[in-house]
């Protein structure tokens, strides 16, 4: 998923099938186990994504982050939490 999101469906599907292949040549000529390990890729995308929106909105329109909220500079209203708690 966060292959799919910096790089692109297509991209992403390519890069798979390389991948498979490689896990898949090496399980058959080492004939050991692929053991699957877990990562915070994709959660830290989208993390950074959020941040980049985050600060594109502040250049664009009148809004500021107070303790993880977004707070319309005008009104006072509150439009979301950044939080991912």
């Amino acid at each position: 998923m966060a292959l799919k999101l910096r790089r692109g469906r297509k991209r992403t599907i390519v890069a798979l099938a390389h991948f498979l292949s490689r896990v898949i040549y090496s399980v058959l000529t080492s004939r050991k186990a692929f053991t699957f390990r877990e990562t915070s890729v994709f959660r830290d995308v989208v993390v950074q994504r959020v941040k980049q929106s985050i600060r594109q909105l502040k250049k664009i329109s009148g809004v500021s982050v107070i303790n993880d909220l977004i707070v319309e500079n005008d009104s006072g209203a509150i439009l979301g939490q950044t939080s991912l708690a």
